[in-house]
């Protein structure tokens, strides 16, 4: 038996806090906390690698257990973005003729910055009773008191072996044993969150009437943080058992980037 249909239920708060230019000061800040919750286990994209890569519920037969975050559920998303005119040259409480004027004047400040929470994904177990119970995958058992995840995680170590077992085995009508299916919950686990800044440095030079030239220094993810995400949950590296289990194989991100460019206001 399998389940061709499903339910979705998205909640969320949205917060934002918003200041237009005044006194060389703007920025604007956005929070969303939200849950994103599938049931019936029928739910999801299998095309998206960090969900599980399927569709299909584990227990046809209890579609309660199947009710768990969506592939795409991030539960926490901030985005602040600010830009300032430092106080120094034309028009400006400091620094505003001659020498101090040419140095210090037109001078910008710009930032983004972006925090979001980890993707939820399964955690797989190899020991499955297909031949029996016609399933595919299975999940382990938690262990009690035991955090899934490594007090320092990271790359080389993301999830915690010891707080997963493999499931055990139950004897059928007909005196054969099959492999129970696990307790641990449908997408238990969730990635690591993504961290980054984009800080920009801008010179207004006013040339005539209406011209300006604006110098601008760019760099992309400023601080040069990886984000690492995890692969599908069908692979060595989320099936417990497995030397390289809980291991990040990749990163989304592309490292430091710094560009520089001239721009022609008229």
């Amino acid at each position: 038996m399998d389940s061709a249909a499903g339910n979705n239920f998205y909640n969320a708060m949205n917060l934002r806090a918003e200041k237009r230019l005044s006194a060389g000061l703007n920025f604007l800040v956005n929070y969303t906390w939200s849950k994103n919750l599938e049931a019936n286990g029928s739910g999801g994209n299998s095309s998206f690698s960090q969900s599980g890569g399927t569709t299909n519920p584990l227990d046809s037969w209890n579609l309660h257990k199947e009710k768990s975050y969506a592939p795409l559920d991030v539960p926490h998303v901030f985005v602040a973005s600010a830009g300032y005119e430092l106080p120094f040259g034309n028009k400006k409480p400091w620094a505003n003729q001659g020498f101090s004027k040419a140095v210090f004047g037109g001078w910008q400040l710009n930032g983004i910055l972006t925090l979001e929470s980890g993707f939820p994904t399964d955690i797989r177990t190899p020991n499955t009773s297909a031949g029996q119970l016609f399933t595919t995958y299975n999940v382990p058992n938690s262990v009690a008191g035991v955090s899934m995840y490594l007090p320092n995680p990271g790359p080389n170590g993301f999830f915690n072996p010891a707080a997963f077992t493999q499931p055990g085995q139950v004897i059928n009508a007909v005196g054969t044993p099959i492999t129970a299916f696990g307790d641990l919950a449908r997408r238990a686990g969730r990635g690591p969150q993504t961290k980054n800044l984009d800080f920009s440095l801008f010179r207004n030079f006013a040339i005539r009437e209406h011209m300006n030239l604006q110098f601008r220094a760019e760099a992309f993810n400023f601080t040069n943080t990886p984000a690492f995400f995890l692969p599908a949950a069908n692979t060595p590296q989320l099936t417990i058992g497995n030397s390289s289990f809980g291991k990040l194989s990749s990163s989304s991100s592309t490292g430091r980037q710094i560009q520089f460019g001239l721009k022609l206001y008229f």
